[in-house]
């Protein structure tokens, strides 16, 4: 499924990036945009802005049929569709849950951490809440490079133990089954971590002894061998970094010059909210490749699959 914001011009190279993908892995792709209008303002409004934006709609899918047919996706069965719902982001959701892609693709631009915090952004939205792995698109170019897998092997940020696996794999089916295509990278951070004793959170250090420091990575690459031994993926992929995650995986992406980088969120509610899938918010940020976020298997989303007010006809 691929969300399009702007339709008043073809994005080009999103449609022939999902149409590759498409392609390699026989799929067929949907075509979806939301006219995004609270209905409580609408349906209040009279009649004339009911027409309004019902004409939207009607004009919204004479679009998306035209971009259907458009030469970046020739020779691949697509379906169009536009939607009047509200906010943006559930909307996507409601339609992920209702037609059940393999992964949901939009463009996604930088955005400052203010914009972040402050502001009901969509993409952040999307991170905590689609069912579905979110691809966001940050360049033009072809998917052609390396694929990077940022695991945590150990576990030591709380993520179900099953998400590493669903990166991993999911990074070999985005480099279309290429194994040697895909780098397993965990970075790992010597700085002071938390830990609860006695139900009181106190700071610890990792111990910066030479010993030390290799038992703990000869652990990490043993846990990532397990990963790895399955999928077939060369030992010599495998990346342990001592070093931030929020600056190295944005180094490393440079480095390599991958075009994907595929990382696991975990959804959290409340107060927790602000800071949910903190590592992958930052990252977007920081890297210019496309990102693919995955969730855990057994997620489920807070949004309902049917709008807050009933959905009106506009005839």
């Amino acid at each position: 499924m691929v969300a399009i914001g702007d339709l008043a011009q073809t994005p080009e190279a999103l449609l022939r990036k999902a149409a590759a993908l498409a392609k390699a892995h026989d799929s067929v792709l949907r075509l979806v945009h939301v006219i995004a209008f609270p209905y409580g303002s609408v349906m209040g409004a009279g009649a004339q802005l009911r027409q309004v934006v019902a004409q939207l709609v009607q004009d919204a899918r004479k679009r998306l049929r035209r971009m259907a047919d458009s030469r970046a996706l020739r020779g691949v069965p697509t379906s169009s569709d536009a939607i009047w719902d509200y906010p943006v982001s559930d909307a996507l959701v409601r339609h992920v849950l209702k037609h059940k892609p393999e992964f949901l693709m939009l463009e996604s631009h930088r955005h400052g951490r203010l914009a972040r915090v402050l502001l009901n952004n969509t993409d952040w939205d999307l991170i905590r809440n689609c069912p579905c792995p979110v691809w966001f698109s940050r360049r033009t170019t072809a998917l052609r490079g390396k694929v990077v897998a940022a695991i945590d092997p150990l576990h030591a940020h709380a993520k179900p133990a099953n998400v590493d696996r669903i990166i991993v794999r999911s990074a070999v089916a985005a480099a279309s089954g290429d194994v040697n295509r895909v780098l397993v990278l965990h970075a790992y951070s010597l700085v002071p971590d938390q830990a609860v004793i006695d139900g009181v959170v106190e700071a610890y250090w990792l111990s910066s002894s030479a010993t030390a420091l290799r038992t703990h990575r000869e652990r990490l690459l043993r846990a990532i061998d397990r990963e790895l031994r399955s999928l077939d993926i060369p030992t010599a992929n495998r990346l342990v970094i001592a070093g931030d995650r929020i600056s190295q995986l944005p180094r490393i992406v440079k480095r390599y010059r991958a075009c994907l980088l595929v990382m696991g969120a975990v959804s959290r509610s409340g107060l927790g909210r602000l800071f949910i899938g903190n590592t992958a918010e930052r990252v977007i940020d920081a890297v210019g490749c496309d990102v693919l976020i995955v969730k855990p298997r057994g997620f489920r989303t807070p949004v309902s699959r049917r709008p807050h007010l009933p959905m009106p006809h506009l005839a």
